[in-house]
């Protein structure tokens, strides 16, 4: 578990340098909507960030759920009881939302898809 910490650490770390750099590619004059090298890292990065998480969580819910089956007389695994708990809070991306427009995958754009039919009609 330890080893998962640093390793989340370090993808945020780098998170942040690649945001860094795509707000200075972006200040220097790059159109937002271009398809560069560091929008491409940036997006790689922050979808392996958002999945590892997601991915974090559900192994903590199966391991909590196989625990309660076994032994269900001690509550949740985590020590918490179910009205003590609160709702998952979602893992840093080191993205702001000011990003946003940053994040989002330029090939589902009908304009970096010129042979894409724009549905039924």
């Amino acid at each position: 578990m330890e080893e998962l910490e640093e390793e989340l650490a370090a993808l945020d770390a780098h998170l942040t340098r690649l945001t860094k750099r795509r707000r200075a590619e972006i200040k220097s004059g790059v159109d937002r909507e271009e398809y560069t090298p560091i929008r491409r890292a940036l997006l790689q990065a922050s979808g392996i960030r958002h999945t590892v998480g997601s991915l974090r969580r559900d192994v903590a819910t199966v391991i909590g759920s196989c625990v309660n089956a076994v032994a269900p007389d001690l509550g949740p695994a985590d020590g918490t009881t179910e009205t003590e708990s609160e709702p998952d809070e979602p893992e840093p991306t080191g993205i702001t939302p000011d990003d946003s427009e940053l994040a989002r995958d330029p090939e589902s754009t009908p304009k970096n898809n010129p042979g894409q039919e724009k549905g039924p009609g």
